[in-house]
């Protein structure tokens, strides 16, 4: 399973390649237009090495963020990853595993996404515009949903928590996937009330999101996860 560039990835790579080059350099940093530079680069391993390292940037890579936000479109397909890059990858990423080797779909993206998050509240604004843009059946928009849970803020999870109410069962079940990665205790609250949803899929990802944040299992039982919600609190503790 090799990793193709198809005409639609050159054109992006080209197009990011042409937003570096072109980005003023008053407000880029140096190191950071330097790193954006390698996400265009034909070598997976330099783009990944580059997300990552745009993330433990911080904050200092807000002036990339459109750039970022760029690059986040698109599909790369499923492609090979050495497993010498595994730690550049944020804990429990998906890989399939075949004749001793490793692939994951847009592991750039799955980088990035969370370099993004590491940037921090300067993200808020772009990621909450583009998300209400989005499909939802598309992989931007489960990007965009996941790097405003990881990000501790609750403006940003606020966003992502609203989308439980959608009218459309795609946009609640990217939230409530989504919501594995929050912190905050009103989305523990808002994936419990989650397990009540009309839809199969919703109920299936609030359970596997509170399973992963909580440890505990209590299936699809809302009552039993209230009660236990409400211990938590009780003794100043929770997910």
């Amino acid at each position: 399973m090799k990793r193709l560039l198809s005409p639609g990835l050159l054109t992006l790579l080209s197009s990011a390649t042409l937003l570096a080059q072109n980005f003023p350099a008053a407000t880029l940093p140096p190191e950071v237009q330097a790193q954006v530079q390698k996400l265009s680069s034909d070598s997976l391993a330099h783009q990944i090495q580059a997300a990552w390292t745009i993330g433990e940037m911080g904050a200092k890579a807000a002036p990339a963020i459109p750039i970022l936000f760029e690059r986040l479109k698109g599909y790369d397909g499923m492609v090979d990853v050495d497993t010498v890059l595994f730690k550049y990858f944020p804990p429990n990423t998906a890989f399939l595993f075949y004749q001793g080797k490793a692939a994951t779909i847009n592991p750039v993206h799955i980088v990035l996404t969370n370099a993004l998050a590491k940037i921090g509240n300067p993200v808020i604004p772009r990621a909450a515009a583009d998300l209400r843009a989005a499909d939802p059946t598309e992989l931007y928009f489960a990007y965009l949903s996941d790097l405003l849970a990881m990000i501790s803020d609750s403006e940003a999870n606020a966003i992502v928590i609203d989308l439980l109410k959608d009218a459309n069962p795609h946009v609640r079940f990217r939230a409530a996937e989504s919501l594995k990665y929050a912190a905050s205790l009103l989305s523990l609250d808002a994936l419990i009330n989650a397990l009540q949803d009309p839809e199969q899929s919703v109920r299936d990802a609030a359970l596997v999101s509170l399973e992963r944040r909580t440890k505990q299992n209590f299936g699809t039982d809302a009552k039993k996860w209230r009660e236990w919600r409400a211990q938590q609190s009780l003794h100043g503790s929770a997910a």
